[in-house]
């Protein structure tokens, strides 16, 4: 997470450029201060939903995230004011006014993709805004507007893209009820056809016995691959009944951490895209930044990417 907040941070230089060289940098306000009743000054504002109980970890691993990335790379000009918000839009719509009237001359958030949305349909964007989350439809985008996020869609389709390398032609897709399912299966689906021509079927994931021989025989001796649009629990159960000679592809969502070899162990075989943050946390790259051992069993170095 320190890591996507350095390039964050780099955004706000590249975005605002030799305006934000013009102001002075206090050194007392290396980190972000409390937005409460605090002077008129011109300063970059972080929007985030720490007051949310849907939300609120995730804002704070990225409000932890950007002080990490902060403290270890250049000054910025400007300091920092952190402003807490709930998940409803209206709340998220009325901070950023309070920001903007404050002197915020930079406005990094909303994070949840509501908030996003409101944002930008509300006439209200004044100063450059760099979003951390995605849109639906990005083809109007207001002026100053920005979208930084990646959503699990797009680790859908570079896992359709990573399985044209397979050979196979026929991807079998499992995928449960759950909406998120279905948006990592719809995304690997249209990637997987729409660009290589290729053929796929969908079938619902059950933990009934009969349900899981089916997967057996359909991937027994077969010339296809298979794509579990599932997290890690389901995914664990269903690995044992798949051919071990056919590929497997997931998302993230398989791996939860590599803190319990014997639950991974279940997993072996099936190839997904993730962090090394995450997959090689003694990488030097990795060792860099300083890890919040509270917030481990939160996954949002790729959730945040994770446009939920």
């Amino acid at each position: 997470m320190q890591r996507f907040l350095t390039i964050v941070l780099a955004l706000i230089f590249a975005l605002y450029g030799s305006q934000m060289a013009m102001a002075t940098y206090p050194e007392e306000h290396s980190q972000p201060e409390s937005a409460t009743e605090l002077p008129l000054v011109p300063h970059i504002a972080l929007l985030l939903p720490l007051e949310s109980p849907s939300f609120g970890a995730a804002a704070n691993i990225v409000k932890d995230g950007f002080v990490a990335a902060l403290m270890r790379g250049q000054p910025l000009p400007l300091i920092i004011r952190l402003y807490s918000t709930s998940d409803d839009p209206l709340d998220i719509l009325a901070t950023y006014h309070q920001a903007l009237t404050a002197g915020a001359v930079f406005i990094v958030g909303p994070l949840t993709r509501d908030g996003v949305s409101a944002m930008a349909s509300s006439g209200l964007l004044k100063v450059p805004t760099l979003a951390l989350n995605t849109l639906d439809n990005t083809a109007t985008l207001p002026h100053k507007f920005y979208l930084f996020g990646l959503q699990m869609e797009t680790e859908a389709s570079q896992i359709a893209k990573l399985a044209q390398n397979s050979g196979r032609n026929h991807a079998i897709i499992i995928s449960d009820d759950g909406l998120l399912s279905k948006r990592l299966q719809n995304a690997f689906i249209q990637q997987w056809q729409g660009e290589y021509g290729k053929t796929a079927e969908s079938f619902r994931y059950s933990d009934d016995p009969a349900r899981l021989q089916l997967f057996r025989n359909l991937t027994a001796g077969s010339n296809h691959l298979v794509f579990l649009a599932l997290d890690s629990a389901k995914s664990r159960v269903l690995r044992t009944y798949l051919d071990p000679d056919v590929p497997v592809y997931a998302t993230s969502q398989v791996f939860t951490g590599a803190d319990n070899f014997l639950l991974n162990n279940d997993l072996n075989g099936i190839q997904f895209l993730d962090m090394p943050w995450l997959i090689q946390p003694d990488h030097p790259a990795v060792m860099a930044y300083r890890h919040n051992d509270k917030n481990q069993k939160y996954r949002y170095g790729t959730s945040l990417c994770l446009g939920y």
